[in-house]
């Protein structure tokens, strides 16, 4: 079964028991995954320096090795803002403290199930990022190109049609 996706409601309910645990790696992790798509593994590129410049540049750069590619995110100012506080929590030059192999990622798959429930993971984050910008009518391949799949067929797995989805669409006939 596919992850639920992590929307605002969720992510907060997250945001908040990190705070509480003082779980800033998470925290980091998860604001990136929300705001920019990113998987897990993703996150853990990123040098204080780079999400330095990428707020006072408004473009997160990155490389996504699982394509080959390196991609420009645009931040908004809330991505911008809440990154800015992360900064404060910064020990040392890394954004997020280099976890060894799926080390972040097992640990945030267990506290994501722990605060939401067994629904959700990490992947979540991608399914709300892509449910919502669906959600806004954008065009799917600019979706794709957003989210860096190669493929548009796999963005359009995303579109999860309900039928609150259809009814809507005879309406408008």
């Amino acid at each position: 079964m596919a992850s639920k996706p992590i929307y605002e409601d969720e992510f907060s309910k997250l945001k908040s028991e990190a705070l509480r645990l003082k779980k800033y790696d998470y925290l980091k992790a998860m604001t990136l995954m929300y705001y920019c798509g990113f998987r897990v593994s993703e996150t853990k590129q990123f040098s204080k320096n780079d999400i330095t410049s990428s707020i006072t540049s408004g473009v997160l750069r990155s490389y996504i090795s699982k394509q080959d590619i390196y991609r420009g995110i645009p931040l908004g100012e809330n991505a911008k803002n809440e990154l800015a506080q992360l900064l404060d929590e910064c020990k040392s030059d890394y954004f997020i403290f280099p976890y060894k192999g799926d080390g972040l990622r097992v640990q945030l798959n267990r506290f994501i199930k722990k605060v939401l429930n067994t629904a959700y993971s990490s992947h979540g984050f991608r399914r709300g990022v892509i449910g919502n910008l669906i959600k806004k009518n954008y065009d799917p391949r600019s979706v794709q190109e957003f989210i860096a799949h190669s493929d548009v067929s796999t963005t359009m797995k995303y579109f999860d049609v309900t039928w609150e989805d259809v009814v809507k669409m005879a309406e408008a006939r």
